[in-house]
Protein backbone atom coordinates (compact mmCIF):
# COMPACT_ATOMS: atom_id res chain seq x y z
CA UNK A 1 0.00 0.00 0.00
CA UNK A 2 1.06 3.21 -0.92
CA UNK A 3 1.29 5.79 1.93
CA UNK A 4 0.43 8.86 -0.08
CA UNK A 5 0.96 11.32 2.79
CA UNK A 6 4.65 10.12 3.50
CA UNK A 7 4.77 10.35 -0.64
CA UNK A 8 4.25 13.89 -1.21
CA UNK A 9 6.86 14.85 1.77
CA UNK A 10 9.12 13.04 0.16
CA UNK A 11 8.46 14.76 -3.20
CA UNK A 12 7.66 17.97 -1.41
CA UNK A 13 11.84 17.54 0.05
CA UNK A 14 13.31 16.54 -3.08
CA UNK A 15 11.09 19.85 -4.89
CA UNK A 16 12.90 21.92 -2.28
CA UNK A 17 16.33 20.89 -2.92
CA UNK A 18 16.18 21.29 -6.95
CA UNK A 19 14.79 24.56 -6.44
CA UNK A 20 17.56 25.13 -3.89
CA UNK A 21 20.18 23.92 -6.70
CA UNK A 22 18.97 26.05 -9.49
CA UNK A 23 18.67 29.22 -7.13
CA UNK A 24 22.45 28.62 -6.22
CA UNK A 25 23.25 28.25 -9.69
CA UNK A 26 21.25 31.29 -11.04
CA UNK A 27 22.68 33.28 -7.96
CA UNK A 28 26.56 32.14 -9.58
CA UNK A 29 25.70 32.86 -13.15
CA UNK A 30 23.38 36.10 -13.25
CA UNK A 31 23.33 39.19 -11.78
CA UNK A 32 20.30 39.39 -9.39
CA UNK A 33 19.34 41.81 -7.20
CA UNK A 34 20.64 42.38 -3.46
CA UNK A 35 16.58 42.01 -2.30
CA UNK A 36 16.65 38.60 -4.01
CA UNK A 37 19.86 37.15 -3.04
CA UNK A 38 19.10 37.87 0.65
CA UNK A 39 15.45 36.38 0.49
CA UNK A 40 16.70 33.20 -1.41
CA UNK A 41 19.45 32.90 1.01
CA UNK A 42 16.83 32.60 3.57
CA UNK A 43 15.54 29.53 1.96
CA UNK A 44 18.75 27.61 1.31
CA UNK A 45 18.25 25.81 4.74
CA UNK A 46 16.90 21.75 4.63
CA UNK A 47 13.41 21.17 4.21
CA UNK A 48 12.56 19.77 7.68
CA UNK A 49 13.69 23.72 8.68
CA UNK A 50 11.55 25.57 6.68
CA UNK A 51 8.26 27.27 7.89
CA UNK A 52 4.94 25.53 7.08
CA UNK A 53 4.35 28.43 4.58
CA UNK A 54 7.52 27.68 2.36
CA UNK A 55 6.96 24.03 2.94
CA UNK A 56 3.54 24.32 1.11
CA UNK A 57 4.91 26.06 -1.62
CA UNK A 58 6.65 22.77 -2.15
CA UNK A 59 3.91 20.37 -1.07
CA UNK A 60 2.03 21.94 -3.96
CA UNK A 61 4.41 21.21 -6.52
CA UNK A 62 4.11 17.51 -4.70
CA UNK A 63 0.56 17.56 -5.08
CA UNK A 64 1.06 18.04 -8.90
CA UNK A 65 3.68 15.01 -9.31
CA UNK A 66 1.26 12.67 -7.44
CA UNK A 67 -1.72 13.60 -9.64
CA UNK A 68 0.05 12.64 -12.46
CA UNK A 69 1.54 9.38 -10.57
CA UNK A 70 -2.61 8.29 -9.50
CA UNK A 71 -3.09 7.82 -13.32
CA UNK A 72 -0.41 5.38 -13.54
CA UNK A 73 -0.94 3.66 -10.25
CA UNK A 74 -3.88 1.25 -9.40
CA UNK A 75 -5.44 2.13 -6.23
Amino acid sequence: MIDWIQLREDIAKIEHNIWMRWAQTILMLESVSPKRVKRWKAFFIPYKNLAEKEKNKDRKQADKIITRIKKYVTI
